[in-house]
């Protein structure tokens, strides 16, 4: 009996380190390939935060900070890059 229950066991432990996570969506932020993210935090809506860096302000050398708030399925709803005369994170 104890040797079922250890195989069981590591049957079990075998199958969930194997396991992989279902992909819910994906999608792409941001108007050009130079936005980055760096957190995601879900809302009380079920939507999600996205907060990152936006680099695609070519006339300076440094980062802005982004934001972008998506619905429950990562749908777009709003999105702000705050600029400032420095390096924004």
């Amino acid at each position: 009996m104890r040797m079922l229950i250890i195989v069981l066991l590591a049957h079990l432990f075998v199958n969930l380190v194997n396991a992989k996570p279902e992909m819910i969506w994906a999608q792409t932020y941001g108007n050009n390939q130079r936005q980055g993210c760096s957190n995601t935090i879900q809302t009380n809506d079920g939507g999600y935060i996205l907060v990152g860096s936006d680099d695609s302000n070519l006339q300076e050398t440094w980062s802005d900070f982004y934001v972008v708030k998506t619905n429950e399925d990562g749908e777009e709803e709003w999105s702000r890059s705050f600029r400032g005369s420095r390096p924004d994170y």
